[in-house]
């Protein structure tokens, strides 16, 4: 990928031979490629530089074209909001005796601008692990805590102690007078990046015909393109297939992740594709791939989730061509168009819940799911520790263990909290602020959707290959806005508009069908021997995540409750986020202590 250097203009940087440098009066601007891909957008001359991370897909008298340089007399900044696809972007200038810096994450989407703030310089890459040979490489515990709880880092934070993200939606803009107050401070805050989008929510009336007229469009632009697509058998990605069917001139590869003779949904898979141009390849994923795809997906990611789909596409990863196809991912149609019967009241009577009430509840669940009793699965204990009472919803991955199996987890939860309800920021307007489903699909879209699950293929396939996801286009996340949730469940129909435009192409019982979603039998899989073994050397490594986290005691009588061969989904799950990051920092020379 990419590594950019800001550096006082008479510091030790300014001879390092790894860079390619522009020069100013009082900064020095460097850059050095590393496994640059042919989809990225780089322009440079003696006074100034332009990246973007991405093809520049952009709305040009009705029909989305392709950027292949920056328009001249247009800036990143101007240009950014009329961007469909989501890019990291930057852009120096040498202006007289100062200089002018723009630096931005993407509007959605996993990608991120990560820096690092030293004495005398401030470095910048998309690529966390770029930043590392200038980091003290030491593991940040509350995010190492937070992705296993809550399946990710919050915004701004990364899982590397002095390596930052810009957030989501928001930019940077440099100065000298900036810059030097950066260096002194060693630190730049959160509250000084600026929004250029926010999630808007108007609810004046969604339009089926208009938002089919906007995956048209968008099917026209793949269509060109030598892409390759991910299928599911569900709506998003059938209807998404359908679509550039009717565009493209050529047969193209589709791709369908299956588990076994008990996987149904290979039945639907096929069903999407039929009577399409798409060829229908399938890539069996059993027990005997596990470790070489766990391992791949640790080597691969940009930094490790907490949840187990970059596996899955570790073995996706292995059978779509790098170098010829575009991956079409279908990720997010869910926080846009729905996901949940919103008709119905989100916490059905619980949000009045004291956290003492939690408290208690979650120590009965534990003591329930830590001896496989009656009635383990019955309970439904929310975070205590948490006070944000939607933020409380996201500890689904490891439930009471977050809280009581880390001693530290007090203190972790009171750092991250603001960084999570920070997300609340990305809602535009006050009058949908206390909206209850609005700050419900925040978290489901930016930090789950968008974030956690597009791993599997973002970073498994990153940088040499390049991603589309439809449903994260500037088009779609402002045509959904227009919906109201009624519109969204019409009829009790969850993902109303998708839906209907879905059943022009294929039979009713179809489209509405029970959603399942990929049928991973992985939690299943890992009970397995080898695979126990392997895991569980992970999991008790000597000064390792999990010692450091949980303490020694703890991993024993985890991978204790693991050999029994009877034991909890939350336990499960604890053991495959310790052991991911513990791979992680392995293959990427962390300090964890």
């Amino acid at each position: 990928m990419i590594v950019f250097c800001l550096c006082k203009s008479g510091s030790s940087k300014k001879g390092d031979v790894e860079y390619t440098w522009i020069h100013g009066k009082e900064v020095s601007f460097g850059y050095k490629k590393v496994n640059f891909p042919s989809y990225c957008v780089f322009e440079k001359s003696n006074k100034s530089c332009f990246f973007s991370s991405a093809h520049i897909v952009v709305d040009k008298n009705n029909s989305y074209t392709e950027l292949t340089e920056k328009p001249e007399g247009i800036s990143l900044k101007e240009l950014l909001p009329t961007i469909q696809n989501n890019i990291v972007g930057l852009e120096f200038n040498i202006t007289g005796n100062d200089f002018a810096f723009f630096v931005n994450s993407a509007r959605i989407s996993r990608a991120r601008m990560f820096f690092l703030v030293s004495s005398d310089a401030i470095y910048f890459s998309p690529d966390l692990r770029l930043l590392l040979p200038y980091s003290a490489r030491k593991l940040r515990h509350e995010s190492a805590y937070s992705i296993i709880k809550y399946g990710d880092v919050p915004e701004y934070l990364s899982v590397v102690e002095d390596i930052f993200a810009i957030p989501v939606s928001t930019y940077l803009t440099i100065n000298s007078e900036a810059f030097l107050k950066y260096l002194r401070d060693r630190n730049i805050n959160i509250d000084d990046f600026e929004y250029y989008f926010k999630l808007s929510y108007p609810m004046d009336g969604g339009n089926i015909e208009y938002t089919k007229e906007l995956f048209e469009k968008q099917a026209q632009y793949i269509a060109d393109k030598d892409v390759a697509m991910l299928v599911s058998g569900g709506v998003d990605s059938s209807l998404t297939n359908f679509m550039v069917n009717e565009y493209k001139n050529s047969r193209y590869p589709a791709y369908f992740i299956y588990y076994g003779e008990n996987d149904d949904e290979i039945t639907y898979a096929k069903k999407a594709v039929q009577n399409t141009k798409a060829e229908l390849n399938i890539v069996e994923f059993s027990k005997g791939n596990i470790i070489h795809a766990f391992k791949t997906a640790a080597t691969r990611l940009i930094q490790p989730v907490g949840e187990n789909s970059p596996i899955d596409g570790a073995v996706l990863y292995d059978y779509v061509n790098e170098e010829t196809e575009i991956l079409i991912d279908c990720t997010s149609a869910d926080g846009c168009y729905g996901s949940r019967n919103y008709l119905q009241p989100l916490y059905r009577g619980m949000q009045y819940e004291s956290n003492a009430i939690n408290a208690l509840t979650e120590r009965i669940a534990i003591f329930l799911q830590q001896r496989s009793l009656r009635g383990q699965y019955r309970l439904k204990a929310k975070d205590s520790l948490m006070k944000d009472q939607y933020i409380r919803m996201l500890h689904e991955y490891i439930g009471p263990f977050g809280n009581l199996w880390f001693d530290q987890a007090s203190s972790y939860v009171e750092k991250i909290q603001p960084y999570f309800t920070w997300y609340y920021s990305l809602i535009d307007g006050d009058n949908i602020t206390n909206d209850t489903w609005a700050k419900y699909t925040i978290f489901k879209l930016v930090h789950y959707a968008s974030k956690q699950t597009i791993a599997k293929t973002y970073d498994i396939r990153f940088p040499e290959s390049y991603t589309i996801f439809p449903f994260m286009w500037l088009d779609i996340l402002s045509d959904q806005g227009h919906y109201s949730w009624r519109d969204k469940t019409k009829n009790g129909i969850i993902k109303y508009p998708l839906k209907k435009i879905l059943e022009k192409y294929i039979e009713s019982d179809f489209v509405h069908r029970e959603k399942v979603g990929l049928n991973s039998k992985l939690m299943q899989w890992i009970m397995d021997d080898n695979i126990r073994d392997y895991i569980s050397m992970l999991v008790l490594m000597p000064g390792g995540v999990g010692e450091v986290l949980i303490g020694k005691k703890r991993c024993l009588k985890l991978i204790e409750k693991y050999r029994s061969g009877n034991i909890h989904y939350f336990m499960k799950c604890l053991l495959m986020g310790i052991a991911m990051q513990q791979n992680w920092c392995e293959a990427n020379g962390i300090r964890i202590g």
